[in-house]
């Protein structure tokens, strides 16, 4: 393998910057990161100690591992046993406290499997291995045992970046929780393409984040049966994990995995659909929502006036309103005090404080297209559609009926304070507004 390593000119003067303390403009300086944490009692790690280490190459796999070399700073240079080069080529870096790497014997007490090394022979006993390469385990008083309070439970929904293709966001489960350590389990897909993080990872999003970001989410696989029969074809023996060769990742990770199509995202929805997000929604979304946000995030049909009948279409407003002798302008207005009285009551409750006000609202929602609702007229339908907690920064925003029509899901996160359940429900009762008003 062949290393493209900077030149002697730059290394040079970047030694020079941290000798001298002197640096660049725009260069990025040490004291902007995070100090890593000191071993305890001072000890520290040496090269040649034993451990168990999260292999990058492999994420499902926990294996016997080496310290093949100690950098500054408490870095650590680790080896797979079994797979070490003597060039080092692929080696890898923890830090010392890195949470993925753990002393000898923790996988055999929480009951993970333990890759041994490639080749090894008979049942692996850390004990007899230890004897065997005349090597010593790294003390467990090196190791961090700091486990934050995260709440991550068994049978989680989350939406997991995939690891060995960082571009995919994709549905997942917890499947185990040990300690700060979670197995991620993708949907649908093996457990060999399974990912042990730590709970503290900037890869694992909520439920929703990416329909709130506008990000495509990867669904679950989900398996067709073929319509003809097929030729039949020599079956595939597939290849154990723990057996893979390590000689890089595209060749290692070369699977059905990385080619998840058609790609199953909620943002993939005609406009029209939308209206029934309800029941037709893709179940890598829907399914989550309902047993995950605490937030009433399903959109049934948009809520309007008791006076209007929810099956009632626009084109029926619209002969209501030719039928009607007053005029739209000849209506009251209602001012933000009277907006604040009338929308401080319980969102959705049936004893609104202002019920002239609320009456006038409701009849101008029968008569008005919703692109000539004024920002009074937005209000009344956040709060008959249990938004009233948001009401202040659409006045703020002055959003009326032709700005709610045009928000982004940007804008409408903004206007939320990013509560994603109340974004996606907000998103979905704008779309059901833009289709009946089509249909109009």
């Amino acid at each position: 393998m062949t290393f493209v390593t900077a030149s002697i000119e730059y290394r040079s003067k970047c030694l020079n910057k941290i000798t001298m303390d002197k640096y660049d403009p725009d260069d990025v300086t040490p004291d902007m990161f995070e100090k890593k944490k000191e071993p305890p009692h001072g000890a520290k790690f040496q090269e040649g100690m034993k451990l168990e280490a999260i292999d990058p190459l492999n994420l499902s796999a926990i294996c016997v591992a080496t310290v093949m070399k100690v950098l500054k700073n408490n870095y650590l240079m680790i080896g797979i046993d079994g797979s070490i080069a003597q060039n080092g080529t692929d080696w890898f870096n923890y830090h010392s406290t890195s949470p993925c790497i753990f002393p000898v014997g923790f996988c055999e007490v929480n009951g993970i499997e333990l890759t041994p090394p490639r080749g090894y022979k008979g049942q692996f006993k850390w004990f007899e291995y230890l004897r065997q390469t005349k090597s010593s385990a790294a003390p467990v008083k090196l190791f961090d045992k700091e486990i934050p309070k995260h709440g991550f439970k068994p049978a989680n929904k989350v939406e997991a970046v995939d690891l060995m293709e960082p571009r995919l966001i994709c549905v997942a489960t917890v499947s185990r929780v040990v300690g700060r350590l979670l197995r991620i389990h993708f949907d649908g897909w093996e457990v060999t393409y399974d990912q042990w993080v730590d709970c503290e990872t900037a890869d694992l999003y909520p439920v929703g984040w990416c329909e709130v970001m506008n990000y495509g989410l990867e669904g679950p696989r989900v398996k067709i049966e073929p319509i003809s029969p097929v030729p039949v074809v020599p079956k595939l023996v597939k290849e154990s994990p723990f057996s893979k060769k390590r000689k890089g990742k595209t060749q290692i990770y070369k699977g059905p995995r990385k080619k998840r199509k058609p790609k199953l995202s909620p943002t993939g929805l005609p406009l029209g659909e939308l209206g029934n997000i309800k029941t037709e929604s893709n179940s890598s979304f829907s399914s989550q929502f309902e047993s995950t946000i605490k937030v009433k995030t399903e959109v049934e049909d948009v809520d309007f006036p008791p006076s209007l009948s929810p099956h009632q279409s626009f084109s029926e407003e619209k002969s209501i309103r030719s039928g009607s002798n007053e005029s739209p302008s000849s209506k009251p207005s209602v001012t933000k005090t009277a907006l604040s009285n009338l929308l401080m009551s319980k969102s959705g409750g049936t004893n609104p404080v202002d019920s002239t006000k609320s009456s006038q609202l409701a009849q101008r929602h029968l008569t008005i297209p919703p692109d000539q609702w004024t920002v009074s007229d937005v209000c009344y339908f956040l709060k008959v559609n249990d938004c009233a907690s948001f009401w202040e920064s659409f006045v703020r925003s002055k959003v009326d009926g032709k700005k709610l029509l045009e928000l982004t899901k940007d804008q409408i996160s903004s206007l939320t304070g990013m509560k994603i359940g109340a974004s996606i429900k907000m998103t979905e009762m704008i779309q059901q507004l833009k289709t009946r008003a089509q249909k109009s």
